[in-house]
C-alpha cells in the first residue's frame, strides 16, 4: 500500500539514478535520451499523481501523507520541472553542461519538493528541505569558470545552512511544546486543550517562519535572492524562482493550516508586516535594476509578499486562492525566463533590459509572449496574473484586513512601472544592439504552451479555483 500510494515520489527518484546510470554505462550516449528519459519520469509521475486523487492515506501517522493537497503541489513541482528541462537543453548543449548529473540534480529536488509538500511531520520536511537544497547549490554552480556563479552558490549554500538550523530549533520547542513534532497531532492537542506550553509553540512558529523564509524570499531573509538568481545559469534561476519558491510556501501553508488556529491573534500582526515590508522592498528595489535577472529576482520577492497576505486569513478560501495565485505566478515567471534564455549567443547572455529594445520589429511572436508574461506578473487584464491577484485580494477584504490590500494595490502600481517598462522598450524603442535570439523547438513549444495558458486562466479561473477549494486538504 506505501509503494502504491507514493509511487509518484519513487518514480522521480528511481528516474534520476537511471538517467546518472544511462549516462555512465551506455555507449555513445545521446544527449537527448537524458531529456526524453527524465521527461518521461516526469510524465508518468504526473499522470500517477492524477490517479491518486480523492484517495487520502497518512503512513506512520503522519510521516508522509498522500491527500488532494500534496498532490496539487506534486503536479506543479513536476510540471514546472519539465519546463524546466524543455527551455534548458539547447543552453546545456551550447555551454557543454549537457550531462547526465543536471537532470538528475533537477529530479533529485523535485523528490525534496514532494516530500515538503506530503508529510505532517516535521523530521521529513527537514529532511526534504535538505533534499531540495543541496541539488540546488551544486545546480547554481554547475557552470563552471565563472567566479559569480561560485560566489552564488556558497552564499545559497551558506545561508541555507543557516535557515535549516533555525527550523531545527523550531522543531526542538515544537517539541517541548507538545511532546510530538506531528502538526496534525499538535493541532488536535490544542483544540482540546490539553496540556501545551503556549509560549514555547510560539516560538517554534516564529523559528518555523525564519527557516521557510529564506526557501520563499521574504523579507528580511532575501538577501541571497538577487545575487544567486544573476550568478546562476539561467534555467537554474527559473528553477528556482518556480518550484523552490512554491515549495517553501507548500510547507508553510501545510504547518500553519493546523497550527493557525490556536495562535491566530499572537501571529496576524507578524505576518502582515511581513507581507507589507516583503512586498514594498521587492517592488522598490526592482525600479531600479537594469539586469533583467535581478529585476525579476526582486519581483520574486515582491510575490512573496502578495502570498504572504493569505498567513492572515488562512481559511480555505483564502488557501486556494493562494495556490491559484503560486500556479499563475510560475507560468508566467517560467515565460519570462524563457524569453531571457532566448536571447543569448552561445555562452553569452544579454541581460540588459536594453537588450529588449525594439524587439517586436525582430522577432515580433516572441515580444508578444513576453509582453503576455510580463502583463501577467503585473496584474493587468485579461492575464491570469489578474485574476489572481483578484482573488486574493477578494479573500483578505472579505475577512477585514482592508489596509493589508491597499497596500498591495499601491504596491501593484510600483511594480506595473517595471514590468510595463519591459514592453513599452520592446515597442516603442529602436534596436541599439543586434541582440541574437536562439529560439530552439523546445523553448518555442514551452513558451506557446505558457503563454496560452497565462491567457487561458485569465478569463477561464473559476474552474480550477473551484476544484481548489472543494477538494483541498481531503
Amino acid at each position: 500500500m506505501f509503494s502504491y500510494l507514493f509511487m509518484p515520489i519513487i518514480i522521480v527518484v528511481f528516474t534520476g539514478l537511471l538517467v546518472l546510470l544511462y549516462d555512465v554505462l551506455a555507449v555513445n550516449v545521446r544527449k537527448e535520451h537524458l531529456l526524453f528519459i527524465s521527461l518521461a519520469g516526469l510524465i508518468i509521475s504526473t499522470l500517477y499523481s492524477a490517479i491518486l486523487w480523492g484517495l487520502p492515506f497518512s503512513f506512520m501517522k503522519g510521516m508522509l501523507v498522500s491527500d488532494n493537497f500534496s498532490i496539487i503541489f506534486s503536479v506543479f513541482f513536476l510540471l514546472s520541472s519539465a519546463f524546466i528541462l524543455l527551455i534548458s537543453y539547447t543552453y546545456l548543449n551550447d555551454n557543454n553542461l549537457n550531462v547526465g548529473e543536471y537532470y538528475a540534480l533537477v529530479l533529485f529536488a523535485t523528490a525534496g519538493m514532494m516530500f515538503m509538500a506530503s508529510t505532517f511531520n516535521l523530521i521529513v520536511l527537514y529532511l526534504g528541505l535538505e533534499l531540495l537544497t543541496l541539488p540546488l547549490a551544486i545546480l547554481i554552480c554547475f557552470k563552471k569558470g565563472r567566479d559569480f556563479s561560485h560566489e552564488a552558490s556558497l552564499k545559497f549554500f551558506i545561508l541555507s545552512v543557516f535557515s535549516s538550523a533555525f527550523f531545527l530549533f523550531g522543531i526542538a520547542f515544537m517539541f517541548g511544546a507538545a511532546g510530538t513534532i506531528n502538526i496534525a497531532q499538535v493541532a488536535g492537542d490544542f483544540s482540546t486543550h490539553a496540556v501545551i506550553s503556549l509560549p514555547y509553540l510560539l516560538i517554534s512558529a516564529g523559528l518555523l517562519i525564519l527557516g521557510l523564509g529564506f526557501k520563499i524570499s521574504s523579507v528580511p531573509f532575501h538577501i541571497w535572492t538577487p545575487d544567486v538568481y544573476h550568478g546562476a545559469p539561467t534555467p537554474v534561476t527559473a528553477f528556482l524562482s518556480a518550484g523552490a519558491k512554491v515549495a517553501g510556501f507548500a510547507a508553510l501553508i501545510r504547518i500553519f493550516f493546523y497550527l493557525f488556529p490556536g495562535i491566530h491573534l499572537s501571529l496576524t500582526e507578524v505576518f502582515i508586516v511581513l507581507s507589507v515590508i516583503t512586498m514594498t522592498l521587492g517592488n522598490i528595489v526592482a525600479i531600479a535594476q537594469r539586469n533583467i535577472k535581478r529585476m525579476l529576482a526582486y519581483s520574486s520577492i515582491a510575490h512573496s509578499g502578495y502570498v504572504l497576505m493569505v498567513l492572515t486569513v488562512f481559511t480555505p478560501a483564502s488557501i486556494s486562492s493562494a495556490i491559484f495565485y503560486l500556479m499563475v505566478y510560475v507560468i508566467a515567471n517560467l515565460g519570462a525566463f524563457g524569453i531571457v534564455l532566448a536571447l543569448r549567443q552561445k555562452d553569452r547572455e544579454y541581460i540588459d533590459i536594453m537588450h529588449f529594445s525594439g524587439l517586436a520589429w525582430k522577432r515580433p511572436l516572441l515580444a508578444g509572449f513576453m509582453a503576455i508574461f510580463m502583463l501577467s506578473l503585473a496584474g493587468v487584464p485579461p492575464t491570469a496574473g489578474f485574476m489572481g491577484k483578484f482573488y486574493l485580494f477578494s479573500v483578505t477584504v472579505k475577512n477585514g484586513f482592508t489596509g493589508l490590500v491597499i497596500a498591495g494595490l499601491i504596491n501593484s502600481v510600483l511594480a506595473a512601472y517595471y514590468y510595463l517598462r519591459i514592453v513599452y522598450l520592446m515597442y516603442m524603442k529602436e534596436e541599439k544592439e543586434n541582440v541574437p535570439v536562439t529560439l530552439f523547438p523546445s523553448l518555442g513549444v514551452s513558451l506557446f504552451i505558457l503563454g496560452i495558458a497565462a491567457i487561458y486562466f485569465g478569463i477561464f479561473p473559476s474552474p480550477i479555483i473551484s476544484l481548489f477549494k472543494t477538494t483541498l486538504f481531503h
